[in-house]
């Protein structure tokens, strides 16, 4: 995959931290079933993006 910069605005970016503080925060509120998918998909992406992430099975 071809590196390139993505430029999101500021406001999406605030959006974005705003949304994950939450998921954060509620972590454990959140059905184990949804925690995984949330989890697998966190790690897909960061996969995806960033190559092969050290501490991810």
């Amino acid at each position: 995959m071809a590196e390139q910069n993505i430029l999101i605005s500021e406001a999406t970016e605030e959006k974005r931290l705003k949304d994950f503080k939450k998921i954060a925060e509620n972590w454990d509120r959140i059905p184990e079933y949804e925690r995984g998918r949330l989890d697998g998909t966190i790690t897909t992406l960061a996969t995806v993006y960033l190559g092969k992430v050290k501490g991810v099975r």
